[in-house]
């Protein structure tokens, strides 16, 4: 499930939520160069007023991503800022261990390159009905989606080791 949090930088308060599955895998593949209102579209900052403004565009930012007191430049802010969402969303990744696949089960008839619409992990997921891609779109986060296709995984891992006892136990 996507979560949320609220969160206090600069002087200014913040919430964010993070990315759905299909859009951070999307997101993920252009990390190095992400435009910041890319990064921001889930992100709302509380005016003076107590209002909360999303940062989706130009002026918003330009009007809510600021160090309160004046101190910092507002490109170190952004950039601050950035990092935070960046690891509210993503930094689940720089941890994440994965199931192992064994060599000899790595190789396949199908190039895991071979669709530029869906992202094979997204893919996946799809086909073996874990998630519809309503769900990946709206619903659940892309931490999510990775713990999905890991559970996908151990299961092939597994059914390939099975189907390997098997066939050396008729010979």
């Amino acid at each position: 499930m996507i979560k949320s949090k609220s969160f206090d930088a600069f002087g200014m308060s913040y919430r964010t939520a993070q990315f759905p599955a299909a859009g951070g895998m999307e997101l993920m593949g252009h990390m190095i160069d992400m435009n910041p209102m890319d990064v921001l579209c889930r992100t709302e900052a509380r005016g003076p007023d107590g209002a909360w403004t999303r940062l989706d565009n130009r002026d918003s930012v330009n009007e809510f991503v600021r160090d309160a007191l004046g101190i910092m430049p507002p490109i170190l802010v952004l950039r601050g800022l950035t990092k935070i969402v960046n690891d509210f969303s993503f930094g689940f990744a720089r941890e994440w261990k994965g199931v192992k696949i064994p060599a000899r089960f790595r190789t396949g008839p199908v190039d895991p390159k071979s669709s530029s619409y869906v992202d094979p992990m997204i893919a996946q997921i799809l086909s073996e009905g874990m998630a519809t891609l309503r769900e990946l779109e709206e619903y659940y986060s892309l931490e999510d989606a990775f713990k999905m296709f890991d559970v996908i995984v151990a299961k092939s891992v597994n059914s390939a080791l099975a189907h390997e006892v098997a066939t050396k136990g008729k010979r």
